[in-house]
């Protein structure tokens, strides 16, 4: 069950990974200087990398266990 929701996620994430970049960039680019927008822009490139690494890490974790207690997938 947790590989089926791992690979779920992470067949999810590029689309929305490459969504949510792609977001920071047009609200840094239309920030104009305000640093409210900029402030914004910056959190929503931090989250979206953060969400990344959450479902790699939790991938390299499965991959870590199975090696571990040698259980082929």
């Amino acid at each position: 069950i947790i590989t089926r929701i791992i690979d779920f996620a992470l067949a999810i994430l590029g689309p929305l990974s490459a969504i949510m970049v792609l977001i920071a960039g047009a609200l840094y680019m239309t920030g104009g200087g305000n640093p409210e927008k900029i402030k914004r822009a910056h959190r929503v490139l931090i989250w979206a990398l953060v969400g990344i690494a959450v479902v790699i890490l939790a991938k390299s974790a499965e991959i870590l266990v199975r090696q571990v207690i040698n259980v082929k997938p």
